[in-house]
């Protein structure tokens, strides 16, 4: 009903890599970038936004990186002493103690300009929207591999209303569920518990956002949220808190959700 899952949220944003008080382009862009620390994961995101520069200017953008070794006070140095240079552009790579931020937070922080991309499924829009209501909020699904076909949306349903045949207010509940499709009344309900639009009753605009995620159902481009059990969504919790921390390996992820996987079937 309210959730399209396993997208990606992105501001519409405007980059401009002019010089304060100038009018003309320059000839060179100078980019400072700040990497917390040396992981992977983070080296990628800077090599994956200096090739995107890079092809969008060619050689007129030069990169200064620098690395801060895990010191938020580095961090605080490095971003004061690319100020002080005047570069146009600076890149923050790198959240200090990231298992301590909660995605309220980073949510907050996108819709106030924060963070430039947001990689989050659309439970997060409510708060975007929220913090920061003229946000032209989008979305496109998060590519796997190199074919288009398999880029793909996620839908699940997250509010079920069930009955059940024995229950001693059976009328009061059938009378609830039947309301919440009211003619009358269910638009307002719906739009005050931030759901989609989804019966013709149903006559407030939805977020805008809304429109791109059912671009790909209309075009058949979404897949069934699969269900895991919650013993492999909790131990998925502690392995990328492990794997955060260099404690485990990919393979040793995969292997341990194997085997929480058949463990949790075993017992059903």
């Amino acid at each position: 009903m309210k959730k399209i899952l396993a997208i990606v949220l992105a501001a519409v944003m405007l980059l401009s890599m002019t010089a304060c008080g100038a009018a003309a382009k320059k000839d060179t862009y100078v980019v400072g970038i700040c990497q917390l620390v040396q992981h992977d994961a983070l080296d990628a995101a800077t090599k994956g936004f200096q090739d995107a520069l890079t092809e969008a200017l060619g050689d007129k953008v030069k990169f200064e990186v620098q690395n801060a070794s895990g010191d938020s006070v580095n961090c605080t140095t490095i971003i004061n002493g690319f100020v002080s240079s005047k570069v146009d552009l600076i890149m923050a790579n790198g959240t200090d103690r990231a298992m301590e931020e909660g995605s309220e937070a980073g949510a907050a922080d996108f819709a106030l300009g924060n963070a430039a991309m947001f990689v989050q499924g659309t439970w997060a829009s409510n708060t975007i929207m929220t913090t920061n209501p003229d946000m032209k909020l989008g979305v496109f699904a998060l590519p796997i591999n190199e074919d288009p076909n398999c880029t793909r949306v996620n839908l699940s349903t997250s509010t079920t209303l069930a009955v059940h045949p024995d229950s001693q207010e059976l009328d009061l509940a059938l009378k609830f569920a039947n309301y919440v499709l009211d003619a009358k009344d269910s638009s307002a309900l719906f739009q005050s518990c931030s759901f989609n639009p989804l019966a013709d009753c149903h006559d407030y605009e939805a977020y805008s956002w809304v429109a791109d995620a059912s671009a790909y159902v209309a075009a058949g481009r979404a897949y069934q949220d699969l269900v895991l059990p919650s013993s492999v969504t909790d131990e998925q919790g502690r392995l990328l808190q492990e794997y955060y921390v260099g404690s485990v390996t990919v393979d040793e992820i995969i292997e341990r959700l194997d085997a929480a996987f058949r463990a949790a079937n075993a017992l059903s």
